[in-house]
């Protein structure tokens, strides 16, 4: 064991030292394997809830359906501005599936500190969960956001 990587003594047998970095060639192929290979098991647990990768596997399909539908042209920046949430992680990839740039936005940023990144991203859609959207509100028509999903 080198002595500038002391935590690989901490990993578990089972876990590899290194990987591939070129053995995917995005985060969604990533994702579609593990889809695949652990679909029936658990991907989150939240409050005594779980939902496993074919449960985050379908919700995110369902996202990415619904984005494309919406008429966006791919590669535009949807944001995402939820706290740790299990909505979190399938909207997140199921805006990654439909080919759209995700920009995660802290939940408690000010109306002035939200209009600067969906500005300065180019946001055109949103995702908020509603405790946050009074930011939103403020300055919404200081934006280009065309779709805010609650």
């Amino acid at each position: 064991m080198t002595t500038d990587k002391p935590w690989l003594a901490q990993y578990p047998k089972n876990v590899p030292k290194t990987i591939n970095p070129d053995q995917y060639e995005s985060l969604i192929d990533l994702y579609e394997e593990c889809f695949d290979r652990f679909r029936m098991h658990p991907m989150t647990i939240c409050m005594g809830v779980t939902h496993t990768y074919g449960d985050v596997d379908k919700a995110s399909l369902a996202v990415a359906a619904w984005l494309q539908a919406q008429g966006i042209p791919k590669g535009s920046v949807v944001a995402l501005m939820m706290p740790n949430v299990p909505q979190y992680l399938p909207t997140m990839i199921g805006i990654l599936r439909a080919g759209y740039v995700c920009t995660p936005i802290n939940p408690l940023y000010t109306g002035r500190e939200l209009r600067h990144q969906l500005n300065d991203s180019g946001a055109q859609v949103i995702f908020v969960v509603d405790n946050f959207a009074q930011a939103l509100e403020q300055v919404i028509e200081e934006t280009d956001i065309k779709r805010i999903v609650l």
